[in-house]
């Protein structure tokens, strides 16, 4: 990759790349687009069920379980830059998106969202298996997740969603791009982060 300039101005902007498009906040995108796709398709109390669940187990508990571990001392920051500060809180996670992906599996409607978590968690369980030998991104990994899911949409579905996938790249570049110019990743953790949270999501595609 080319070299990245550092200034204070670039590092701003990093920052608040890193913010807005924080793992955590990725599956509230993915509710969002399933549910405007098949809003016809959906009854109000499945919108409020599958919306709890996702919400639920995506940001809420995650979200909990990070301020506890955090209160504990198990983690420094929410950020959890050390490798090994990040087992727990994605392990936990893991649980909720199974849970999460069984309430969900009895609804044909839900299909699409229980094969998005189940390619989360193989993303998860990858970057588990690799925390010993590089740091996966986390961001990077969620927003190419997210990219796999328009794909899988529009590949199953013929949803229109090109436009969707064009700006999802260029934020997955933006992403990568705002985690080296802070440091936060090497090329190859950035470049691990695409490829375990974009193709889990199109092998399930396949299979499925």
């Amino acid at each position: 990759m080319p070299k990245i300039s550092n200034s204070t101005h670039n590092i701003n902007i990093s920052q608040l790349i890193s913010y807005v498009f924080h793992p955590v906040f990725i599956p509230i995108a993915t509710l969002m687009v399933f549910l405007i796709s098949f809003e016809s398709a959906l009854t109000v109390n499945e919108k409020i069920i599958i919306s709890i669940t996702m919400l639920s187990s995506t940001l809420f508990l995650p979200l909990l379980t990070t301020l506890i571990l955090h209160k504990i001392d198990y983690i420094e920051s929410f950020e959890m830059k050390l490798a090994e500060e990040r087992y727990l809180p994605i392990l936990t996670t893991m649980i909720y998106l199974f849970i999460a992906a069984y309430i969900l599996n009895g609804k044909k409607v839900s299909f699409p969202l229980v094969n998005f978590l189940y390619g989360v968690m193989i993303s998860m369980f990858l970057i588990i298996m690799l925390l010993r030998k590089i740091k996966v991104s986390l961001h990077v990994s969620a927003v190419s997740s997210f990219m796999g899911f328009l794909v899988f949409l529009s590949s199953v579905y013929f949803i229109h969603l090109i436009p969707l996938i064009v700006i999802s790249s260029i934020v997955i570049g933006m992403v990568a791009s705002a985690r080296l110019i802070l440091k936060a990743h090497t090329n190859i953790e950035v470049i691990s982060g695409f490829i375990i949270g974009f193709f889990p999501q199109v092998i399930i595609l396949f299979l499925g």
